[in-house]
């Protein structure tokens, strides 16, 4: 039993409301239960009840006991003078500072409310309703992935539009320091994107026409050019960085920024600059490119990349290693268009309210291949199998934001599991 628990029975009525009275026995009727408060204060507000033959207007404060309205000083608050009705689980004590009409939910409560949210609070299952999901209608399903992918897009939406405040509404500095992120994958992100945010993109543009400084740049901002090399390559990008450091006045960020242990060859740092290096390299006006494609293999094709020959034979600078192709993977890149390509032109569309932007970056959603990963899999062993990159980004959503975190009260498959009466 919680207070959030509460706040979902009364906001939704699920309690006996026949023949209610308040703990002094008065006759009591609700004839609103207010606006839910998710801000500091009364729990509902402007709620309207009848006591007798009075109607009162005002806020509604909900505890798991009476006693708590005073035990969180509630009656040395203002913002609580104009509570009309203190709804508690169970009444332990008369509240002789604020003499406020209170009810008791206790018993009113049908027992099967109780049981399915307590079973739900109390699994030890990753997934809380997983012995319960197979009675989920599919009708369900489908509003619930259109809900948790919309959220999850938003709050990537939010991060673009936060980091564009902070680049002056540069689409360009934006694009770029967002995509530079993707390309260090979850493990090597965040140094990314701190690399990128300490290469502005106008210096990449100045060497653009030659990709062995882009790569001494990218490589030397990252703090991957201060070590003795005997590779005659590496030799040479360790001179050029140190001239277009000094030209440029940049500051690398700390080498120690990036992780490799445990890591695939594939996902190793230095790999992944030289292939951002590419993608620099070959294209102009990335972001306008982007937004001008009309289909999801266009879209595809431009981050189909592969680095320089010096690559073909290393992981890593001064590592010689057998010859591999190091191209840019389809799954990556379709990890790009997921992560950062599809929020990027959504924003762009919303900013400039441009809807048919933010359709086609749905759809590009909608093309793809469900994504495979951890999640999805617990997802596919409860029978629950996304069509689409649209359904497993709600799927994601859901189990980070709402399985993880136990809010079933907010969840509607939590919610309709609670509600069930078996």
């Amino acid at each position: 039993m919680n207070e959030n628990f509460l706040h979902y029975i009364w906001k939704h009525r699920l309690f006996n409301l026949k023949n209610l009275t308040t703990t002094n026995g008065e006759a009591l009727t609700i004839l609103s239960c207010g606006t839910h408060n998710q801000q500091a204060g009364p729990d509902f507000l402007q709620g309207k009840i009848k006591i007798g033959n009075v109607i009162w207007a005002g806020n509604i404060e909900i505890h798991l006991r009476s006693s708590d309205f005073e035990k969180h000083q509630h009656h040395h608050d203002e913002a609580y003078k104009n509570v009309v009705l203190h709804v508690v689980f169970e009444h332990d004590k008369e509240i002789i500072s604020q003499k406020i009409p209170t009810l008791e939910l206790k018993g009113l409560i049908p027992i099967h409310l109780l049981r399915n949210f307590e079973n739900l609070q109390k699994s030890v299952d990753s997934i809380a309703c997983e012995k319960n999901i197979a009675a989920v209608s599919g009708l369900l399903w489908e509003q619930s992935f259109s809900r948790f992918a919309f959220e999850r897009l938003e709050r990537k939406v939010n991060v673009v539009e936060q980091i564009l405040k902070q680049n002056n509404h540069n689409w360009e500095e934006t694009f770029y320091q967002l995509l530079a992120k993707n390309f260090g994958m979850k493990v090597n992100g965040e140094a990314f994107f701190e690399l990128a945010k300490s290469l502005p993109v106008k210096i990449l543009a100045k060497q653009k026409y030659s990709q062995m400084q882009l790569e001494a740049l990218l490589l030397g901002q990252a703090g991957m050019l201060h070590e003795i090399f005997s590779d005659a390559y590496a030799v040479q990008l360790q001179q050029e960085y140190q001239f277009l450091q000094h030209k440029f006045s940049l500051q690398p960020i700390p080498k120690n920024y990036w992780k490799m242990a445990r890591m695939r060859p594939q996902n190793f740092p230095p790999l992944r600059l030289a292939q951002f290096a590419t993608l620099v390299f070959q294209s102009s006006h990335l972001l306008s490119k982007v937004l001008e494609c009309s289909s999801i293999k266009d879209l595809k094709a431009l981050f189909q990349i592969e680095p320089s020959n010096y690559w073909q034979h290393h992981y890593r600078l001064d590592a010689l290693s057998d010859k591999t192709k190091k191209k840019v993977g389809d799954a990556t890149i379709e990890n790009f268009v997921i992560n950062s390509i599809v929020p990027i032109v959504f924003a762009y569309g919303h900013l400039r309210q441009e809807d048919d932007l933010k359709n086609k970056a749905l759809s590009w959603l909608e093309q793809l291949q469900a994504e495979k990963n951890s999640i999805i899999t617990s997802w596919k062993k409860l029978n629950i199998q996304p069509a689409n990159a649209f359904q497993s980004q709600a799927l994601i959503e859901l189990k980070n934001e709402f399985c993880d975190k136990k809010k079933c009260l907010s969840c509607l498959i939590g919610q309709h599991i609670i509600n069930m009466d078996t």
